[in-house]
Formats: structure tokens, C-alpha cells, sequence
């Protein structure tokens, strides 16, 4: 994915590989202008970075709004990307309904 297609004009100047907290910023950016597109690409980019840091530094409501951009498939995915306890971590921090979508798909 190249800078264009993740670049807004709110987000703050950078260079195309962003650091930790640049793309965070970006990431609530996207979530607060309600542009689901952008915050799932910024998403992902974020994942090749540090997705702990994605997942645990959202508030609960920026969390549940991406969560909801990205789909349960893709959380899932994300999910499995960490280890054991930062997954639960995790999960504790989404609803029960949220948290039980997840886990179908582990268990699917």
C-alpha cells in the first residue's frame, strides 16, 4: 500500500514509514472522521509495527470503532498475531458480544 492511499489532510506530516505513535495518531484521526477505509489501512500498516501497542493504546470507544472497520475476521487474525496473555488482554477490553465474535473464528 502506498503513502497516497493512507495519507488525509489531518494527519501529520511524515514519511511513509511512520513510527508507533505517528501512526496512532493517524489511526484516531481516521476513527474520529468516521473514514473506514483509512483507519483499516493505517490498521494493518500499524500490525508490520507493533499491533500491542495499536490495541492498548486506543481508548475503549476508538477500539470498538475500529474494531467495528475492521470486522471480526481481521481482529481475529490480529489477534493471533500476539501472544496468549496481550490476546486476552485484549479481549477483556471488548464487549462480551465483541470477544465472543472473535472466538469463533479461533474456533472455527
Amino acid at each position: 500500500m502506498n503513502d497516497t492511499q493512507t495519507r488525509h489532510p489531518n494527519d501529520p506530516p511524515g514519511s511513509d514509514r511512520d513510527d508507533v505513535p505517528t501512526l496512532l495518531i493517524r489511526i484516531r484521526s481516521a476513527i474520529a472522521d468516521r473514514d473506514a477505509d483509512r483507519a483499516r489501512a493505517l490498521a494493518f500498516r500499524m500490525l508490520e509495527e507493533d499491533a500491542l501497542a495499536l490495541l492498548e493504546d486506543l481508548t475503549a470507544n476508538e477500539l470498538s470503532r475500529l474494531f467495528s472497520f475492521l470486522g471480526d475476521e481481521s481482529l481475529s487474525i490480529l489477534l493471533g498475531r500476539l501472544d496468549d496473555l496481550d490476546a486476552a488482554r485484549i479481549l477483556m477490553r471488548m464487549s462480551a458480544a465483541q470477544a465472543a465474535d472473535i472466538l469463533f473464528f479461533f474456533f472455527d
